[in-house]
C-alpha cells in the first residue's frame, strides 16, 4: 500500500503541478478549453490562506486583496514554466503576495488623498466662517499659491551657468 502525505497541507503541490501540465497540454489541442475548477480552487485557497498571515490580517479591504490575488493568478498562470520549477504553489503564492502589496499601496495612496481633501475642506470651512470668502476666491488663492510654489521650484532647479574657461586653441581666439 502506498503511504499518503500528511493532510495538514491545504494544497497537494504534486497534484497542482500535474493539473497545470494537463491543462497546458489540453490548450495546445483545444485553445478555448474551459479553465479547470481544481486550479481555480487552488488559487482561491492560496489567496485566502495568505490573507490570514500576520502581514495582512488587519486590513479592512482584505476581500479586495484576495480578489486581486486570484485575478493575478488567473492572468499569469500561463507564465508558470515547468522547465524552471516544479513548485507551482510557491509561484502562485508570490503572485498573490505582490498583488496584496500593490493593493495596500493603492489603498494607502487613496487614504492619503482622502485625508488631504478632508484637511483642505476643514481649512476652507474655517476660512468661510471667519472671513466669509466664497469658493471662487478660495480656489483662485489656492491656484495662485500652487503656481507660485511651482515657479519657486523651477527657479531653485536652475543652476547658474559656469563661465567657460578657454582651453587649447580657444586661448588664442579670445
Amino acid at each position: 500500500m502506498e503511504e499518503s502525505k500528511p493532510s495538514n497541507y491545504y494544497i497537494d503541490n504534486d497534484e497542482f503541478y500535474k493539473q497545470i501540465l494537463n491543462y497546458k497540454a489540453i490548450l495546445e489541442s483545444e485553445p478555448l478549453a474551459p479553465f479547470p475548477e481544481y486550479l481555480g480552487e487552488c488559487f482561491l485557497q492560496i489567496a485566502n490562506n495568505l490573507a490570514f498571515r500576520p502581514n495582512f490580517i488587519g486590513y479592512t479591504y482584505k476581500q479586495d486583496m484576495i480578489g486581486d490575488g486570484i485575478e493575478n493568478c488567473l492572468r499569469y498562470w500561463d507564465r508558470f514554466s515547468p522547465e524552471k520549477s516544479q513548485n507551482p504553489f510557491a509561484y502562485f503564492s508570490q503572485i498573490c503576495w505582490w498583488a496584496f502589496v500593490r493593493r495596500i499601496q493603492t489603498e494607502k495612496k487613496q487614504n492619503d488623498l482622502k485625508m488631504e481633501l478632508y484637511e483642505s475642506d476643514e481649512l476652507f470651512s474655517d476660512m468661510t466662517e471667519t472671513q466669509s470668502v466664497d469658493f471662487r476666491t478660495y480656489s483662485n488663492q489656492k491656484m495662485i499659491h500652487a503656481q507660485n510654489e511651482f515657479q519657486k521650484g523651477k527657479e531653485r532647479k536652475k543652476k547658474p551657468k559656469k563661465k567657460k574657461i578657454p582651453f587649447g586653441i580657444d586661448i588664442f581666439l579670445v
